[in-house]
């Protein structure tokens, strides 16, 4: 019955908007108001718990939009950022979201620009593409986070800012197809006329569209600290939930998220934007489909730490590729590598980790270890990386246990500053109380040296702490032998490799079938 009354009071405040206060239908809007005397709209009634009923419903929604978020972030390949809106195609656009729809998303994140919808009032024909974007979104079944502001920075400019969300927002009043609006993307909570526009324009957003959550993101360089830092500045006119950006360490995605949620509780939070460029032309890249089973992996350890944190998959960025000539000037070249597809459209690697992630489906189970996974020149394994590389090193078809694949080291020497080896990331998140197991099998060829497997363990900055090493393959060793590691994480650990390594070894040894198992906490 108390369910009932709160919501018939809710029914009641929104009636009492409607039409002519809250959509502006009739006489002097709600919003016009706010524009007119920068003011605020009148004060609700208190609820049972002593909020508004209309921010009671707010809360809610962005309590499901953290608890069931399927976001993509969206660009053109052809034409991202604001050329989405000047070159615009509703052929494109239409065609995008249903490849969106089919990776299992249920959220398209489009963002907006002022100097490409015109400031401080939009024009209306650009009013009309927004329209039509949204309509096109939930014909594919999606609904839309909505990014204000980007690339804008004139935070000086309040009443021209007031005027700009309000002739893009107010023709339409709560639109459900618009499930979040982002105030900005990645604003600087450093930065004190920023954050006092913020504050503003969430209040603004909150009359605008009192049930829809607003959100609020920072850098994904600042990390956990730039989110508490925002969330303080933000006192006294807080977004209904927050956005945290990541392109870290995979292995550190669990402690971050852990810390990242802690603070900004009670608001939710939600990873906005994720993701590891596959550098087709980067620097140093062994070759574009290694780089794009590197940017897989990568997925499927974040994806796994989201969910293992408590939270929704994280929202890949980006949904494409994109054309050389196309991104902005002050954004590095990697940042064409970032997509699920390629520009034809054709899927990479990543697609079916995210895939799964958001079908809630994502294994965690060890990945690769028996080497099966080819890339490049189909001397590398998918999901390992070279560490302090000497010798050779590559993966040898067919002489691994009973016919597999082995990982095999040729001449490597000793080095003062590290070890030789091949290194992996577990899914699996680092806790107090766990023991890891880790096997694998290894014979060698007039072997010498030291060749083992090692866990190395690293702190929430990723501060290397400790390795925990098997005992080493005995020299002269020519059959396959067991190479088993067990032991718990450091108390400070929250991130681990597996590393299997080979040092001052004059011949060669072989590695296969690698597992590895984790029990307890």
């Amino acid at each position: 019955m108390a369910a009932l009354l709160a919501l018939l009071t809710v029914l009641t405040t929104l009636f009492a908007l409607l039409p002519g206060d809250l959509m502006g239908a009739r006489g002097t809007s709600r919003v016009e108001r706010h524009v007119a005397e920068q003011g605020r709209a009148p004060t609700l009634p208190l609820g049972p718990a002593g909020v508004p009923p209309i921010a009671a419903v707010r809360q809610e929604n962005a309590a499901h939009v953290a608890a069931s978020l399927r976001l993509v972030n969206y660009y053109p390949s052809g034409s991202p950022w604001e050329r989405m809106w000047t070159e615009w195609s509703e052929e494109v656009l239409d065609r995008d979201l249903h490849r969106i729809a089919d990776t299992g998303a249920e959220m398209v994140r489009l963002i907006v620009f002022p100097s490409a919808f015109g400031f401080p009032a939009v024009e209306p024909g650009m009013r009309d593409r927004l329209e039509t974007a949204l309509h096109l979104a939930s014909r594919h079944g999606l609904h839309v986070q909505l990014t204000l502001f980007d690339y804008w920075s004139d935070y000086a400019d309040l009443e021209g800012s007031r005027t700009w969300t309000a002739s893009l927002l107010s023709a339409s009043g709560e639109d459900p197809r618009i499930a979040v609006v982002e105030v900005q993307n990645e604003i600087d909570p450093s930065n004190p006329q920023a954050m006092a526009w913020a504050r503003d324009q969430i209040g603004l957003l909150h009359d605008l569209l009192p049930t829809t959550p607003v959100t609020v993101s920072t850098s994904g360089r600042l990390g956990v600290d730039g989110l508490a830092t925002l969330r303080e500045a933000l006192t006294g006119a807080p977004p209904d939930l927050f956005s945290l950006h990541y392109y870290g360490d995979p292995g550190l995605a669990y402690s971050t998220f852990r810390r990242a949620a802690a603070a900004v509780a009670p608001a939710p939070l939600i990873v906005g934007e994720a993701g590891l460029s596959s550098r087709p032309e980067g620097p140093g890249s062994p070759g574009r489909a290694l780089d794009e089973a590197d940017q897989a992996a990568w997925y499927r350890v974040v994806q796994t730490a989201a969910r293992e944190a408590g939270l929704p998959p994280a929202a890949p960025w980006t949904l494409y590729d994109f054309r050389r000539g196309g991104v902005p000037e002050d954004l590095p070249g990697a940042e064409v590598g970032f997509g699920l597809l390629r520009t034809d459209g054709s899927p990479k690697p990543a697609l079916a980790v995210v895939s799964a992630a958001f079908a809630g489906t994502l294994s965690a189970q060890p990945f690769n270890g028996r080497f099966s996974l080819l890339v490049g020149d189909g001397q590398h394994a998918a999901g390992w990386t070279p560490w302090k590389p000497t010798g050779s090193a590559r993966i040898k078809r067919g002489q691994g246990v009973s016919g597999d694949n082995a990982l095999v080291f040729t001449g490597t020497r000793a080095q003062r500053d590290g070890v030789t080896s091949w290194y992996t990331v577990p899914a699996q998140p680092v806790r107090p109380g766990q023991r890891w197991t880790v096997s694998v099998q290894a014979r060698g060829a007039d072997v010498t040296g030291v060749n083992d497997v090692t866990l190395s363990w690293f702190d929430g900055d990723g501060e290397w702490l400790a390795n925990t090493s098997s005992y080493p393959l005995p020299s002269g060793a020519d059959e396959w032998h067991w190479l088993i590691v067990g032991g718990a994480p450091p108390a400070e650990a929250e991130a681990v490799q597996v590393h299997l390594r080979s040092s001052g070894n004059s011949g060669s040894v072989a590695f296969s079938r690698v597992s590895w198992k984790v029990s307890g906490g």
